[in-house]
């Protein structure tokens, strides 16, 4: 909550910062994005004997609108990230080829077709 509450403020800060500066611009620079989806990603770890141990992205969707597509991405640091295809089927795990480093995140990338 005390979170909550700073974000909350610096937020109301911004805003009147932004008003008094310069007013304020609601038009986006990009149009917006219809893409939606419902999906998860998960980190697999192949263990081995010896370190550090392979790991990859595993996908899956149980909803994704019309016109949209996902993949999954696994966010190696400094390189070598690894992705899934681009896909547009439910329920069903996607799978990105592994990758050995240092792990950072997993996540779903959606875009518009």
């Amino acid at each position: 909550m005390v979170i909550r509450a700073h974000l909350r403020k610096a937020a109301h800060t911004a805003l009147v910062f932004g008003l008094a500066v310069g007013g304020l611009s609601l038009a986006p620079n990009s149009p917006a994005s219809a893409a939606s989806a419902d999906c998860v990603a998960k980190k697999d770890v192949k263990a081995v004997d010896w370190a550090p141990d392979p790991v990859r992205v595993i996908a899956r969707c149980s909803h994704i609108a019309g016109g949209t597509e996902a993949r999954g991405f696994l966010d190696m640091l400094a390189c070598c990230d690894k992705e899934t295809s681009w896909f547009t089927t439910k329920n069903k795990d996607y799978y990105s080829d592994y990758a050995t480093g240092n792990f950072e995140r997993v996540g779903i990338n959606l875009r518009d077709i």
